[in-house]
């Protein structure tokens, strides 16, 4: 078996599960807010199902440009509150990403659990998931700045 490498981070956002879960049960718009995302399609056959194809722009070491292309699919494991990605993103890495959703209504803000497990060599699992945490950390604040331009073109006054 290969080696599990893991990484589990939680965010705060302003804002419904409602107005938030589709973004991420649905990975066009998902790609939509993720910064290393450039395409995202999509796609159906019927030995695996619905899936998605994506494609990524990312730069090794800060200047060498490499462009991955993988599939993923969307497994939702309990509707509204926990989605799964499966992808195998290179012929020796699989990663799995479980998102769950919860809402502290008193707080009225939506927590987002993020648990990231990635299998394959230690090197590659590193470079990895420090790429997902500092991309995520991009994805969310681009998910806070869209949810604000949804609310003011919604008419709804943010403080």
């Amino acid at each position: 078996m290969k080696n599990e490498h893991t990484l589990h981070l939680t965010h705060e956002v302003s804002g419904s599960l409602q107005a938030i879960y589709p973004y991420f049960s649905d990975l066009t718009q998902f790609g939509f807010l993720h910064p290393l995302m450039v395409e995202v399609t999509n796609q159906y056959d019927q030995t695996r199902g619905q899936y998605y194809l994506i494609r990524e722009a990312v730069y090794l070491l800060g200047m060498i440009p490499f462009f991955p292309e993988y599939t993923a699919r969307v497994i939702e494991v309990e509707p509204g509150k926990h989605l799964r990605y499966v992808a195998q993103v290179r012929p020796t890495v699989q990663l799995d990403i479980d998102w769950i959703f919860t809402e502290d209504l008193a707080r009225q803000v939506s927590v987002i659990e993020e648990n990231v497990c990635v299998r394959g060599n230690k090197l590659t699992s590193k470079v990895l998931l420090n790429a997902i945490k500092k991309s995520h950390k991009t994805l969310i604040e681009n998910l806070r700045a869209e949810l604000a331009v949804c609310l003011l073109m919604s008419g709804v006054i943010i403080s």
